[in-house]
């Protein structure tokens, strides 16, 4: 045995045995819930479709709209949920050009995921639902082919096993993978080096799937593992260009005979792992609203049967037969018609056919079944995550309520913005900027990098969720822009407390409206200023005007006035005269 292969069947023994306390809540779940996923102690799909456990449909559907109602708020098509931003002492001093291009990143990661052959939607709907039923769920991006979409695949638990870092943080997985021997023959089998290549690489599949493929047998199950765990440091490099020198190595074997299958790797940590919530320093696996709702879940399923029991006990009663009519057989068909000896009825009802009454109360139960229901579908946040407006509420009351009922969801979401979207936004980045669909970044930038003004890309969620957070921080404002508001009538100079730039530029960040929108700092300032000049020309103008007017008139009044004084001394001539 190859003895990578060994040390990591090592570790992969000892996470089996630490997972095995979970396991029989995550089957049990699985078999009212999610079905086809009932295989944590079974490798037959068909056992996992069993359904005989199921007498109401309610918690499926309540999961569902969970999974649904979490989709439409966090990673929602139709909206923008990512925003990137640069982080650093002087991001906030940055030019337009390069906010702009840090912004930019995020509509393009958010188009290779709306690419219709990536299926992103359909696998993170799996995630979510994996989300709600066992409390975690897991992404895996793996490298595009040359200009092939980016292609996704969720990670249910029933084939994973996974390893946290200090920090708490899932870096380390174990996939169990269900092959057939044909992809086994495509990815293993002998092939070239290149696609210019004239070297032949030997294939590293075992003997015993040669002889499958030598029988034609090319569908049966080979099972493969993957383990995916970080490099130790030093035997990775950034500038690497060879897989098995990346940071995340990536090994598959055989499961049957430990066959060493590859040993590559990762540039960026491929896969996401988020835990609805967990507790602090136990097992990484996580808890989900469903194990809160498994009591109910399992009681709603036997009031549901004895409901049923219930109603055919009334529907189809049991009878009670007159002792002399044994013989004779009785038919309980709808509408049928018994004869018996009228000599053997007396008139009192323990005589002859009639059903027996079984007392059962449908409707109690009906209502007992009712409210376990209304108690599920609250445990899956199911009432707040269905936003439905009062009959006389206004708009800002309904959205002042939504506001409210989004941040009952914080907690899970901010799980979500640390445990999911840095690695998924990090590895996305990273594949975009190698097929070169991320323009190059201003120059400027670089620069900043390398002194340290600046750091790495920042990720943040835009969604409602967030915006409900942060809409707190501008309705906080507005109130005191409200408390104050008699002031300013009185003092209009109290104004000048307030940095009004400061609380507009802010405005992008709390509501995440496109960066380019705004106006660079500089190009504000010289603009202000450019406009101040023309004012101020246009006054000198305007003075210069006025004097000059006030100069003519006084040159036309002087005149006026030469003119008068001649006439006097003409009129005063003439009278001495």
């Amino acid at each position: 045995m190859n003895l990578l292969v060994k040390e990591l069947q090592q570790r992969l023994r000892v996470l089996k045995q630490s997972r095995k306390s979970a396991e029989e809540d995550w089957q049990e779940l699985a078999e009212y819930l999610q079905p086809p996923k009932a295989r944590f102690f079974s490798d037959d799909s068909t056992d996992a479709e069993n359904r005989e456990l199921i007498w109401s449909s309610i918690p499926e559907d309540a999961l569902q709209q969970f999974a649904a109602g979490i989709h439409s708020l966090l990673t929602n098509p139709a909206q923008t949920w990512l925003h990137t931003a640069l982080t650093g002492k002087g991001a906030e001093e940055l030019s337009s050009d390069v906010t702009e291009w840090a912004s930019e990143i995020a509509g393009l990661i958010m188009d290779a995921c709306k690419h219709e052959e990536a299926g992103f939607d359909s696998k993170m709907n799996e995630c979510y639902l994996d989300y709600g039923t066992f409390g975690q769920m897991g992404l895996f991006v793996e490298d595009p082919e040359d200009d092939s979409p980016i292609p996704f695949s969720s990670i249910s638990p029933h084939e994973c096993f996974i390893s946290e870092n200090k920090h708490g943080i899932v870096d380390t997985l174990f996939r169990r993978l269900e092959l057939t021997v044909r992809q086994v023959q495509e990815r293993w089998g002998k092939r070239k080096r290149g696609l210019t290549s004239d070297i032949f690489q030997k294939r590293t599949y075992s003997d015993q799937v040669q002889r499958k493929i030598d029988r034609q047998e090319l569908e049966d199950k080979v099972f493969v593992w993957q383990a995916i765990y970080p490099r130790k440091h030093g035997e990775w490099s950034e500038e690497a260009t060879i897989p098995s020198k990346f940071m995340y190595a990536s090994v598959f074997w055989e499961e049957e005979t430990n066959q060493l299958l590859s040993e590559g790797g990762y540039r960026e940590q491929p896969f996401m792992f988020a835990r609805y919530s967990k507790f602090s320093g136990a097992e990484p696996w996580g808890r989900g609203p469903a194990h809160i709702a498994l009591p109910h879940i399992r009681l709603l399923h036997a009031q549901e049967d004895s409901k049923d029991g219930a109603i055919q006990s009334q529907c189809e009663p049991a009878y009670a037969v007159d002792s002399g009519m044994y013989k004779g057989g009785i038919n309980t068909d709808s509408g049928a018609t018994n004869f018996y000896e009228a000599s053997s009825v007396t008139g009192e009802r323990h005589y002859g056919i009639y059903p027996i009454s079984s007392g059962a109360d449908v409707n109690a139960v009906h209502m007992t079944t009712k409210e376990r229901a209304g108690e599920i579908r609250s445990i899956f946040f199911n009432d707040q995550l269905q936003m439905v407006g009062g009959p006389n509420m206004t708009a800002y009351e309904v959205a002042l309520r939504d506001s409210k009922k989004m941040m009952l969801l914080l907690p899970m979401w901010g799980r979500l913005a640390t445990e999911f979207l840095p690695i998924f936004v990090n590895r996305m980045n990273g594949i975009l900027e190698r097929r070169g669909d991320i323009p190059e970044a201003p120059d400027v930038l670089h620069s900043l990098i390398e002194q340290g003004e600046v750091s790495r890309l920042k990720v943040a969620y835009v969604s409602p969720i967030t915006m409900a957070q942060k809409a707190s921080e501008a309705q906080t404002f507005q109130r005191a822009l409200e408390y104050i508001k008699p002031m300013v009538e009185m003092n209009p100079q109290v104004m000048d407390n307030f940095d009004l730039d400061e609380a507009v530029r802010d405005s992008q960040e709390l509501f995440g409206y496109p960066a380019k929108y705004l106006v660079d700092a500089k190009e504000r300032d010289a603009g202000r200023k450019q406009r101040q000049d023309m004012a101020a020309q246009a006054r000198d103008l305007q003075a210069g005007k006025e004097v000059a007017d006030t100069a003519k008139t006084v040159g036309e009044a002087a005149t006026n006035a030469d003119a008068i004084a001649g006439a006097v001394e003409q009129l005063q001539g003439g009278m001495s005269a």
